[in-house]
């Protein structure tokens, strides 16, 4: 079932199964998937709150309203879905604002308004929901489920990942992760999606001054010998670099998926890239997201994840460490390097061929222009690149974030 509302002033008491969603004049909108755990409501409850008050709602009515009913909605699925993972989307226009959940779950159980006894301490969900909102319906769950935000579908649900580079438009995949650098309350909404996504994409970087100020916005930098005058990494074609082992991206030829500066021992913990020039053809971005490609394995191929999963899996330069550690309370950290500069450890190669095919099905290919760039949780996100012609480039940097947010990824995957 798929419970959605429309919130107004206005309520009636309509409630009834529907096969589509209704109809908005769309003037904003954002989807994310819902992890079921103890903290999941509020999780969400913030990133809408946030969301909300970035779109101008009103803080003291609209967004309380909001809140509650995605809240209710939640509640419900998580107890008739209770392993399932949701989906939570919110779409404004036209002076509505359309809250949808979906749970995957049971197409003829449907939800209902319930008269709780009262002395009841639960049952008022749905009763809460209908009314706050103008009017509410069910629908069941689709043949195929939508691509929300942070979250390829098909690997979330027990079954391994089949999208191959390029199956999602590449408007659509920066769309789906793009933040408003001039919005209020900006760091709030950039650190909700960190959180749950790793990833967000902005617009408006078009000269090194702007993409140092938004570096600056959100991070402490680390500058490295050889930065430019404002710190920032320039990552373009010298010409001097095509004979050399793992200088790949200062050539024109194509860079395998890899973390950034994983030879480190504590890697960046964010790394924003910016597009000045896109070049002519090719230079597309690559991106594989370790969750996604941790819970595959552990699926599909346990003994490689196990093997992946081991301290000393692989070394890069003098850091000798998991492709995916384990720092606890289910939290991994995921270091990848594919180049001659990584050693393998005897244990790890027979599996090498199954985590590269992994990584090669699971990538998504974003062709940044000119302005766009992608700021990334460095412990969540690889990034590689296509090979390119023209004067390809890019701007990148790295550093800590100026705002509240652990570095990796929270799986369930891993057996205990």
């Amino acid at each position: 079932m798929t419970p959605s509302v429309r919130t107004s002033r206005q309520t009636t008491n309509a409630a009834s199964p529907s096969t589509e969603r209704p109809r908005l004049p769309v003037r904003h909108q954002v989807a994310f998937a819902v992890r079921p755990h103890a903290r999941a409501v509020g999780e969400a409850r913030r990133i809408l709150r946030d969301t909300l008050l970035s779109w101008g709602a009103e803080g003291e009515e609209e967004v309380p309203r909001a809140e509650l009913v995605a809240s209710e909605l939640l509640t419900n699925a998580l107890r008739h879905a209770p392993r399932a993972e949701l989906a939570l989307t919110a779409a404004e226009g036209g002076g509505s604002l359309f809250i949808e959940v979906e749970d995957g779950g049971n197409p003829v159980c449907a939800p209902t308004v319930q008269q709780a006894a009262e002395d009841s301490v639960s049952g008022r969900g749905m009763a809460i929901v209908e009314a706050l909102a103008q009017r509410w319906s069910w629908r069941p769950p689709a043949p195929r489920r939508p691509q929300y935000l942070g979250r390829p579908p098909l690997a979330q649900q027990g079954q391994p990942m089949t999208t191959t580079p390029g199956t999602v438009p590449t408007g659509e995949l920066f769309a789906q992760y793009e933040v408003n650098v001039q919005q209020p309350r900006l760091l709030n909404l950039i650190a909700a999606r960190m959180r749950h996504t790793g990833l967000v994409t902005v617009s408006g970087l078009t000269s090194p001054e702007s993409v140092a100020d938004f570096a600056d916005r959100v991070m402490y930098r680390t500058v490295y010998g050889g930065d430019g005058p404002l710190g920032l990494h320039e990552i373009r074609d010298t010409g001097e670099h095509a004979h050399l082992v793992g200088r790949a991206e200062l050539t024109r030829a194509a860079l395998d998926v890899h973390t950034c500066r994983p030879d480190l021992v504590h890697p960046p913990q964010l790394v924003l890239m910016a597009c000045l020039h896109p070049g002519h053809e090719g230079g597309q971005t690559l991106l594989v997201d370790g969750n996604v490609l941790l819970g595959d394995l552990c699926r599909h191929r346990p003994q490689a994840a196990h093997a992946f999963l081991q301290p000393r899996a692989a070394t890069i330069g003098r850091i000798a460490a998991p492709v995916f550690e384990d720092v606890g309370r289910r939290r991994y950290l995921f270091r990848l390097r594919q180049d001659g500069m990584v050693r393998w450890s005897a244990a790890v190669q027979p599996f090498l061929p199954v985590l590269r095919t992994a990584v090669q099905r699971h990538q998504q290919v974003l062709a940044l222009g000119h302005g766009q760039g992608l700021l990334i949780d460095n412990a969540w996100w690889a990034t590689g690149r296509c090979a390119f012609t023209g004067p390809r480039l890019f701007l990148r940097a790295e550093g800590t974030a100026r705002f509240g947010v652990a570095s990796g990824f929270v799986s369930r995957a891993v057996p205990t």
